[in-house]
């Protein structure tokens, strides 16, 4: 009799995993056909194990090569929430506090730029200006070493500590920092995340490093000076993040690793203590008294956008307008959409396979 129930409670179990996978299957197929996107990956987490991970569609277009499971894909921008991993490993291990400034660990700046903390870099509330166009996302000068003289001649975009405003700036200070406190180049700092959390398609770099396995990227987006169209044919995006920028936007990885970093974070693998988590994804406290986005739809934590659903509340790792990854804490879920489209949505598509497992 227990052989027949365990039987029996396999086979429904089967069943049950075999329609969620054909539910997350229709909704990311609807989704591509929507928004003409190449290729894609998604996966699902379900109480600290992935529950559905998919490969859809073509990875390179010019040689037909298919999107598999191994496939990587840029990150871009989420990178920060790895990024923010990083800084508060740095806080338990007593060798950085959110709190000090960053003359501290990077004395040649500005004096307007002095006593910006790390939290303040951290959360886009720096004031500082940004050494990347955030329409095209093009550096302000022809070099890296150019826009980073010329970023410091300009104005501060507000007081520090009294308005967010997304900002590159702010991830190539911290960069600075994390090398300087630990003595190592970032992208070896953040290689320890990927051995810890099993990720074996990560890598760092851009379109000019090697991946194994790399996807290409695409977008119906043309971009001149600050204007912006949509163009009817695909164009090969150029995907460039100078060295001192990868704290910013420089990771390639799969769905799966991805979905394994969300375990390992969710799991105290990377993080030792919870309230580490609750700091990393904790909206800071304005000059005004207010908590940034406090009654209102969203915030932003250290690297993490942060959403404030009363029922659902998430946070986020979201990049170059074509893969996101959703982290439900209260529901011990997350969704990762990975594509090789610039417009793809990919945040839309992580909600809505949300809504389908979440009770409403």
């Amino acid at each position: 009799m227990t052989r027949l129930l365990l039987a029996t409670a396999a086979i429904m179990c089967s069943r049950a995993l075999a329609a969620q996978d054909a539910v997350v299957d229709s909704l990311v197929r609807a989704h591509l056909r929507e928004f003409s996107v190449p290729g894609a990956q998604v996966a699902v987490v379900q109480r600290g194990r992935i529950s559905h991970l998919g490969a859809y569609g073509v990875a390179d277009l010019a040689f037909d090569v298919p999107v598999t499971n191994e496939t990587a894909f840029s990150i871009a921008s989420a990178t920060k929430s790895f990024a923010g991993v990083t800084l508060m490993q740095l806080v338990e291990s007593g060798t950085l506090s959110l709190d000090a400034t960053v003359a501290r660990f990077v004395p040649d700046l500005p004096v307007r730029w002095r006593a910006i903390t790390i939290r303040q870099l951290a959360t886009h509330t720096s004031g500082l200006p940004d050494l990347v166009n955030p329409e095209s996302g093009v550096l302000i000068a022809a070099t890296a070493d150019a826009a980073w003289a010329k970023v410091q001649r300009l104005p501060m975009q507000s007081v520090p500590g009294t308005r967010w405003s997304y900002n590159q700036t702010n991830y190539w200070l911290l960069g600075r920092v994390v090398e300087r406190v630990t003595g190592l180049p970032f992208a070896q700092v953040m290689a320890r995340q990927f051995t810890a959390a099993g990720m074996t398609s990560a890598s760092i770099g851009d379109i000019h490093d090697v991946h194994r396995r790399a996807a290409d990227t695409y977008s119906f987006i043309r971009f001149r000076g600050d204007s912006s169209w949509r163009d009817t044919t695909l164009a090969r995006v150029v995907v460039e993040f100078p060295r001192q920028l990868r704290m910013a936007a420089g990771i390639n990885a799969s769905a799966h690793d991805v979905a394994q970093w969300i375990v390992a974070l969710q799991g105290n693998k990377l993080l030792g203590r919870p309230e580490s988590r609750d700091t990393l994804w904790a909206s800071p406290r304005m000059k005004s008294g207010k908590i940034l986005g406090e009654g209102e739809s969203s915030g932003y934590g250290i690297g993490w956008p942060t959403f404030n659903d009363a029922k659902h509340p998430s946070v986020a790792g979201m990049g170059g307008g074509r893969v996101a990854f959703f982290v439900y804490p209260r529901d011990d879920f997350a969704v990762v959409v990975l594509t090789n489209l610039q417009g793809s949505r990919p945040e839309m598509l992580a909600r809505r396979i949300a809504d389908r497992f979440l009770s409403p």
